[in-house]
């Protein structure tokens, strides 16, 4: 409904609004076709409530799937494709996944066929032959009614339902699913959206992977509400292309982490980040010779964030007119913090979180698809980060381990 909503709002005829690699240009009316198609295709080989793994690249055909399954009761879980084929696997069994999405094209190109293939009891499903299946009905059914009333077309959404399935990294052990349902992360787009002017005068460069929460929430889905044009990109390691893709796009906006904006300096010319206005780091602490470089070389002010997959992800960024290098800047609206002290640890504490933003809960690869709702020591409801951090007087966060 927020895509219908964007569409209605900015118009059917966008030519240029998204851009992928391949090479792609979408309208609002493409992406919403897009997605309509796509859901209805993966209806053919799924049932109503099922976990289907999405194992896709940056593409605006894999963004159109994912909201595509989910407007049609399916829940994606999106598989991190650089975790190898054991840890895909520990992920579909976490999730009870038994059908997974993909293209052979994409698994050919990526050299990921083998690993790929290599999952058990798992079927693969390419979509290169699904789309084989979109017959004459299916064709009429979409031109002639779905895409003038697509919020007829797709059963009744309900906020709570998950509408995405990401899974952490298994730095402490199996990776664990992180259900975010729909209102997490439409809460954490108008948050972000509180606190930045996104509007269609921008234009978003993401090369964060959408498997990950900070490139589908902040990459993204801000992109798709605000009406900002969104250039997707399929990997943030291309540190030549990068600098490149952003000049030749003038985009305006970008979010990354510390380390991927310290390669894209050392690859880039001093014109290439010249229409750069809001650049966000995040995932990792910014080293201060990258916030040095980028403000010599570039004129560019990062501004580093603070969040976690579990909220979808944002909880704290600086902001232009208020950005204290050293910190992460204030908590965004409706998040509610605590923190709790740490043994040996004298400032600061243990930083629990709560929000409309907060995930549904955890799958565990010990209970697959049983959700266990968020709790922490605090309460019920409320999220142990498992970072230390501590206030300053004016309320900026300070991440201290």
């Amino acid at each position: 409904s927020a895509l219908v909503k964007a569409t209605r709002r900015y118009g059917r005829n966008t030519p240029g609004q998204w851009e992928d690699q391949k090479p792609g240009s979408y309208s609002y009316g493409d992406v919403l076709k897009m997605t309509l198609a796509l859901g209805r295709l993966a209806c053919k080989v799924s049932e109503p409530g099922e976990h289907v793994g999405v194992l896709m690249p940056n593409m605006a055909s894999t963004v159109g799937l994912l909201i595509g399954l989910s407007a049609f009761g399916r829940i994606p879980c999106m598989l991190n494709y650089t975790a190898g084929s054991e840890g895909m696997q520990s992920a579909c069994q976490t999730a009870r996944v038994r059908t997974v999405l993909t293209s052979r094209l994409f698994l050919v190109k990526a050299d990921l066929l083998a690993q790929a293939e290599a999952m058990r009891d798992v079927r693969l499903v390419y979509l290169e032959d699904l789309r084989k299946q979109f017959g004459l009905l299916d064709k009429a059914w979409l031109m002639g009614f779905a895409l003038w009333f697509p919020l007829l077309a797709a059963p009744n959404g309900d906020a709570e339902a998950p509408a995405v399935v990401m899974f952490t990294s298994g730095s402490e052990g199996k990776p664990k699913g992180v259900v975010l349902s729909h209102r997490a992360l439409l809460a954490n787009v108008a948050q972000a959206m509180q606190v930045f002017p996104f509007s269609p005068a921008h234009t978003v460069f993401n090369a964060l992977p959408i498997f990950h929460s900070l490139g589908l929430t902040a990459g993204t889905l801000i992109a798709m509400v605000s009406g900002a044009r969104l250039v997707i990109y399929t990997s943030p390691l291309h540190f030549k292309a990068v600098p490149e893709l952003v000049r030749e796009k003038r985009c305006t906006v970008m979010f990354g982490t510390s380390t991927f904006l310290h390669h894209y300096a050392r690859h880039a010319g001093p014109e290439d980040f010249k229409s750069m206005q809001i650049l966000v780091a995040g995932a990792e602490k910014l080293a201060d010779s990258v916030r040095e470089t980028w403000r010599e070389r570039f004129g560019v002010e990062i501004l580093e964030g603070y969040g976690v997959t579990e909220t979808a992800p944002v909880l704290a960024v600086n902001l232009p007119e208020a950005n204290r290098p050293g910190t992460v800047g204030r908590l965004i609206p409706g998040v509610e913090a605590r923190l709790l002290p740490v043994p040996g640890i004298d400032s600061g504490g243990e930083l629990h979180v709560r929000g409309p933003n907060l995930m549904s809960g955890y799958y565990r690869h010990d209970a697959p698809g049983v959700l266990e709702p968020p709790a922490s020591a605090v309460g019920p409801g409320w999220h142990n980060t498992g970072d230390v951090a501590l206030f300053d007087d004016d309320g900026y966060v300070v991440i201290q381990g």
